[in-house]
């Protein structure tokens, strides 16, 4: 993520818009394997985490970022 948004010219976008990220995991609570969650919490929760963080640099004065799930 951080070399992607490295990429991208500085105050350049109004907006960055992160929608959710990764997948889904189904099932028992009791029955998920711990590496299910940690790839769940990976992409829901860190993957939009990163994007503000390596993302916001890109933004101009003022733009703003948007979460969606």
């Amino acid at each position: 993520m951080k070399a992607f948004f490295e990429s991208l010219p500085a105050d350049t976008y109004d907006a960055l818009i992160v929608t959710a990220l990764g997948h889904a995991v189904h099932g028992k609570f009791l029955d998920l394997e711990v590496s299910e969650v940690k790839n769940l919490f990976e992409g829901k929760l860190w993957g939009p985490w990163y994007c503000a963080k390596y993302g916001a640099k890109r933004l101009k004065d003022g733009g703003g970022i948007v979460f969606v799930s």
